[in-house]
């Protein structure tokens, strides 16, 4: 009875050891084509040295539900504008937003500002009304700092469950294939094989509305900021229909961002984030709010 159970530990092991050997064969093959994406970026060095962000862009955005005609493009309908200044160091940004409504009066205005698990909406005006940001749009847009193309191959390099997926094929050509889990979303990355530049970066979830979806951002027109190859074009994308096409205006690099340190403070994060009002002041720091 003792030697069975010998060998059929020494069995299991053996399952184990050559079922691990592979996965790590493939994060070892994912690190090195992250590595050549990040040479082809600028550098490991030239990406770290990267700490915040203000960018200036406009684009419209789509119905990805309704077309004009069966089988049609979808129905674009709004306009926008926006300045995002984004922390590349911890999860800090403020976003100021201008978009036209096609067919119906009025423009659409806000800010938000995020600092850490806390997010104020300001709606219209400075003088606006301001609350607190709903905690679903604040993990969204947390998750799609992520896909920000100066950060998500250091976030991948980071990742124990990096591994590499079969190529697949991207406007008819192969790409190589990256993923990563993270809080729960698998991230994978589409690396053009002749570049090996991020060509897109894919999340796949169970949307409530459209069930398996793959939530893909398509960067486009590189363009070297400081080093640093930087996509000026972005499309986002929910299985293949377009929901946001962009193209940036400006891009500046290091410069000095006045962070809403109070939304820190003890009044700001004991307060649950279905509070109606934010703590006062929280958005004075920074300009324009």
């Amino acid at each position: 009875m003792g030697k069975r159970v010998v060998g059929v530990f020494l069995l299991l092991l053996y399952f184990l050891l050559t079922r691990a050997l592979p996965l790590e064969a493939q994060s070892a093959d994912a690190k090195t084509l992250l590595g050549e994406a990040a040479k082809a970026m600028g550098g490991v060095q030239a990406l770290r040295a990267l700490k915040n962000q203000v960018v200036e862009s406009e684009g419209k955005q789509f119905d990805s539900s309704s077309t004009p005609r069966p089988g049609g493009p979808t129905r674009q309908i709004t306009s926008f504008r926006y300045t995002l200044s984004r922390d590349l160091t911890q999860p800090r940004m403020r976003l100021e937003w201008d978009s036209k409504t096609l067919g119906a009066r009025g423009d659409v205005r806000y800010v938000e500002v995020i600092d850490g698990s806390v997010g104020l909406l300001q709606e219209g005006e400075p003088s606006g009304k301001q609350s607190r940001l709903h905690p679903a749009r604040l993990a969204t847009r947390m998750r799609e700092e992520k896909r920000t193309a100066a950060r998500i191959i250091l976030i991948a390099l980071g990742q124990k469950s990096l591994k590499r997926l079969p190529d697949a094929e991207v406007d008819g050509k192969l790409h190589q294939v990256v993923a990563f889990l993270d809080s729960g979303d698998e991230f994978r990355i589409y690396l053009d094989p002749m570049s090996h530049l991020p060509a897109q970066v894919e999340i796949l979830e169970d949307d409530p509305l459209e069930g398996d979806s793959r939530y893909t951002l398509r960067y486009s027109d590189g363009r070297k900021v400081d080093r640093v190859m930087t996509p000026f074009g972005m499309r986002l994308e929910l299985s293949g229909k377009p929901l946001q096409e962009e193209q940036i205006k400006s891009v500046r690099n290091n410069v000095s961002l006045p962070i809403p340190s109070r939304c820190r403070s003890p009044s700001a994060t004991k307060k649950p984030m279905s509070s109606p009002s934010p703590p006062s002041g929280c958005c004075e720091e920074w300009p324009g709010m």
